[in-house]
């Protein structure tokens, strides 16, 4: 028989162990620096083999008798699973905030690294500035099992909940979507659902076809909640036809849902981490976490990032340079596209003598506040066929033009510690 026992780690966390050979043993964390109650970090299980669904939601009820969370841990052992702030930032506490947010990364493999060390999409700090506090939950590779993990999610969402937070949200992609999804449909704690791509079953043929007519059952579990899932084009994990059934199962319960299927300009499994679904379906997602009306597709539609925007900073007259014959001639012209945090940008090359030109970069506002649009002068030149702006004191700049007549574009910071890529396209 498989009995539950908790203690305390090191750093006075509580660990919530289960083995079958112990009994359950309640003990007490010490406090902070301050002496405040020390919150426990980490739930730990051990690895079970397989699970019934009634068998999950008796583990569940157990696991909620159990503990409270949460601080950060040193590191995620085997067996171990962890609740911890995503963010820096103090949380506000079930009290202030306007509910929580559990972001379950993708899906851990057996080998390479782990799944849990993949930074949160940039969509999620949409939630946190709303008002939200924001936890991720982190999944042991050795632990992971889609049954087990679902269970925990379940287990962990009616902590928080019994903890004070009004409202519980759980965010996913890929194997993280999934589980979001199977954890909804056990359990009635759940507000809100957005799952982004899920899948489980990999993409070789044919047992990525699990990755539909097995999430179909999941999908078909689900009776209480709000509910939004996208899915995109060009996904190896996608057998097509998800969106429409999906549409159908959530229809017949009568379940307040959004489907986001395959939307034009996105391709691949990995869409919805990116800065364009934050700005197109962004205010979408926050509607969907909210109490009011549920969007619907139609409201969802936006064609940011096709053209610049009135964010973008730009002088009423922009003057550009004419061919001159020399190797700055195929970078001519004005070019659009935008990083993947979400911030648009132009080049526009406004004169041009040989290799040298002088450009004007201009950038959007981000999503921090201290991301301020800005219009700047640059001076560059070609070098090897590539357009170079590298001065002392800002960020280097790289353009390469493509064989699809884009433009490949490389941001590195003056420091030189963080950089970004994008793809521009001309504007007439």
């Amino acid at each position: 028989m498989t009995r539950l026992r908790r203690r305390c780690n090191r750093a006075g966390a509580v660990l919530i162990i289960a083995s079958a050979s112990t009994s359950p043993i309640a003990t007490r964390c010490g406090r902070d620096r301050d002496g405040r109650p020390a919150l426990p970090s980490v739930l730990r299980f051990s690895t079970v083999a397989r699970m019934s669904r009634s068998r999950a939601r008796r583990r569940a009820a157990a696991y909620l008798l159990l503990g409270a969370f949460l601080l950060p841990s040193p590191g995620l052992a085997a067996g171990e699973f962890t609740l911890e702030p995503a963010y820096p930032a103090p949380l506000k506490g079930p009290a202030a905030a306007k509910g929580a947010v559990i972001w379950n990364h993708a899906i851990n493999f057996l080998y390479g690294s782990e799944g849990a060390g993949a930074p949160v999409p940039v969509f999620v700090t949409l939630l946190r500035d709303a008002g939200w506090d924001v936890f991720r939950l982190l999944r042991p590779r050795m632990s992971e099992e889609p049954r087990r993990s679902a269970a925990v999610l379940a287990a962990t969402a009616a902590r928080l909940k019994q903890q004070g937070y009004g409202r519980i949200v759980l965010a996913g992609q890929s194997g993280g979507a999934w589980l979001s999804l199977m954890a909804a449909g056990e359990s009635r704690d759940i507000h809100a659902v957005i799952a982004e791509a899920p899948a489980y079953y990999g993409t070789d043929h044919p047992a990525y076809l699990k990755n539909g007519f097995v999430l179909f059952d999941y999908i078909r579990a689900i009776g209480s909640g709000r509910i939004m899932i996208s899915y995109f084009k060009d996904d190896p994990y996608d057998p097509g036809g998800r969106g429409q059934r999906s549409d159908e199962l959530l229809a017949a319960h009568g379940v307040p849902y959004l489907i986001i299927d395959r939307p034009e300009g996105f391709s691949g499994h990995a869409s919805g981490n990116t800065g364009l679904f934050l700005r197109r379906f962004g205010a979408c997602v926050l509607a969907v976490a909210g109490d009011g009306p549920m969007p619907t597709r139609a409201s969802c539609e936006s064609d940011w990032g096709e053209a610049p925007s009135a964010e973008l900073p730009l002088p009423p007259k922009l003057p550009l340079a004419a061919p001159d014959g020399g190797p700055a001639d195929p970078f001519l012209g004005k070019w659009y596209g935008y990083y993947p945090d979400g911030r648009e940008l132009m080049l526009a090359i406004e004169r041009a003598a040989g290799a040298e030109v002088e450009a004007l970069y201009a950038i959007g506002p981000g999503l921090d506040p201290g991301q301020q649009p800005a219009a700047i002068a640059r001076a560059g030149r070609v070098v090897g066929g590539a357009l170079v702006f590298e001065e002392r004191g800002l960020s280097t700049l790289r353009f390469d033009l493509r064989s699809d007549g884009m433009l490949d574009t490389l941001w590195i910071a003056a420091d030189g510690a963080s950089r970004l890529n994008a793809t521009l396209h001309r504007l007439p």
